[in-house]
């Protein structure tokens, strides 16, 4: 099968890319200020460095710390990067063992950007906060030297030639990859296994998911195997992950992070332009804001990639009103799922922000949408390749969520194609009042193994519990799923958290009220 042709039509999963080196781009020199960050501009890299002035590092092992203390460390030479590219290789081979969430450890190539990233810091370059600061890639996304696989057995020999464009972007910022992340087959389940690499799983609590298609991604992070870690979401393949895992993870704005693949650059699908996203994943908003900063610089090989300046953030929260949904229009919410907002609410208020609820009753149209748009382009595109190469696993999954779409000929697509406009602009009006709405993640606690490959009446549930992840994407905005804690139930942990929705390229308010959220969770991290 010519896995380029497949990609071209059907794997709306596949990130972006770009033709690239595999060096670090020119940097400059620590006592200047970096100009190598082209969304991040010179005066926000040097008050994020003053910032740190006086940072107090932890006395604990270096791959349990946050990404910003690393960078802190490399910089002020406290520690080399060598040192800490080592420390989480170390981690590696104990974690991943238990949790199975890299698919490729790229043990002797981060070993060897980790000495160059020391070399160019010896020489009084410093590229950026993720300088010499180890990552890990999603496996649909082009890493040079690395097979990109999609999870699919067929493609496991299909070694990349080229860096896509996003991978670029961070090496270009002086950062390590120590690894690439496991995912489901063709990248489209909220389960992550595939013949090929097996099934990752929960740090947490294995009976659970770890979410897909970036559960790899997120089991990984909150696990200690990398600081920062790649993913991208068209049906919440960001946010599901770091729900369930309880970490931090960030569906950008559509054209913030570049998406062009060099294994598969021409004819992408509507849904693969417009819903598919990339983003970062962390254990903390303040690494996730580190790492959407090394992404999202513009490729000129995407054409929807665009420069968008960066607002700083404000800080003060006189005024600014949150939104709540504590009513899913048309579906039920479980209590557990109330409680957490509320609970998330009450911190918010607590911390000055006015709190209102907010009613969204365009939320089941904006599913329908994301049926008849992305799922009609999988049936006509994707399941054709799940029929010839994929698992009786992942083809259960694909014709279940088939079988939940409406019918939908060429007009009636084009239809819902012009009703996401209508959608997006009925969102953004909200947004004149709301500074930032909150909202469930998912209606239920993540989802026990297997669950998708029961039928089309389980998967009809599971659409509907999970709709505040697709409806959203219809609507085009920045969203950051973010923990707000655990519980311990008979069956184990059950990791919670919340949706973050802003306004179009308004990442900074998702940060900002995420950091407030996080203070008050204190959210703990499965370092076993």
């Amino acid at each position: 099968m010519d896995r380029r042709k497949f990609l071209q039509l059907g794997s709306l999963g596949v990130c972006a890319s770009l033709l690239a080196s595999s060096a670090f781009a020119k940097g400059t020199n620590v006592v200047s200020e970096s100009s190598n960050m082209a969304n991040t501009n010179s005066k926000t890299l040097k008050d994020m460095m003053d910032k740190d002035s006086k940072l107090v590092l932890p006395s604990t092992p270096i791959w349990q710390w946050d990404a910003y203390q690393v960078a802190y460390a490399i910089r002020t030479k406290k520690l080399s990067s060598l040192e800490v590219t080592k420390s989480v290789l170390e981690r590696i081979k104990v974690a991943n063992k238990k949790y199975n969430a890299l698919a490729f450890v790229l043990e002797e190539k981060a070993l060897a950007s980790a000495r160059y990233a020391d070399s160019m810091l010896a020489k009084g370059i410093y590229l950026s906060l993720l300088h010499g600061v180890p990552i890990t890639i999603k496996n649909n996304t082009d890493v040079a030297g690395v097979a990109n696989t999609d999870g699919i057995k067929a493609f496991k020999n299909n070694t990349s030639k080229h860096n896509a464009a996003l991978v670029d972007n961070v090496v270009k910022d002086g950062a390590v990859i120590v690894g690439v992340s496991n995912v489901p087959e063709f990248t489209f389940r909220w389960f992550t296994e595939n013949p090929l690499f097996g099934r990752t799983l929960n740090p947490w609590n294995k009976a659970l998911t770890c979410g897909g298609s970036s559960g790899g991604a997120a089991s990984a992070t909150t696990s200690g195997m990398g600081f920062i870690a790649h993913g991208n979401d068209i049906a919440g393949s960001i946010r599901y992950p770091a729900y369930a895992c309880g970490c931090v993870g960030l569906r950008t704005t559509p054209g913030r992070v570049p998406r062009f693949n060099p294994s598969s650059p021409d004819n992408k699908t509507f849904a693969a332009q417009f819903f598919t996203v990339d983003g970062p994943l962390a254990r903390s908003v303040r690494d996730c804001e580190i790492g959407f900063k090394s992404l999202a610089k513009a490729s000129p090989l995407d054409p929807n990639s665009v420069n968008v300046a960066m607002s700083e953030k404000d800080l003060s929260v006189s005024s600014k009103v949150i939104g709540v949904l504590m009513d899913y229009p048309g579906l039920k919410m479980e209590p557990a799922i109330k409680d957490n907002l509320k609970k998330s609410a009450t911190w918010l208020e607590k911390e000055g922000y006015i709190i209102e609820p907010v009613s969204l009753p365009f939320l089941p149209e904006a599913m329908d949408t994301w049926l008849r748009i992305v799922m009609n382009e999988v049936h006509l595109f994707m399941l054709p390749e799940v029929k010839k190469v994929g698992s009786k696993e992942v083809l259960s999954a694909v014709e279940s969520m088939i079988a939940n779409t409406p019918k939908t000929d060429m007009g009636q697509y084009m239809i819902a194609i012009a009703t996401r406009e209508t959608l997006r602009r009925k969102m953004r009006v909200l947004f004149e009042k709301y500074h930032a709405i909150i909202m469930p993640v998912s209606l239920e606690d993540p989802m026990v193994w297997g669950e998708d490959t029961k039928g089309a009446k389980v998967m009809k549930h599971i659409l509907d519990i999970n709709s505040p992840l697709m409806a959203t994407t219809t609507l085009g905005l920045p969203i950051m799923s973010v923990p707000t804690g655990v519980r311990k139930e008979s069956s184990g942990y059950i990791p919670e958290g919340v949706q973050i929705v802003a306004d179009e390229f308004r990442e900074d308010i998702c940060f900002e009220v995420g950091a407030v959220i996080e203070r008050n969770a204190k959210m703990p991290f499965v370092f076993s």
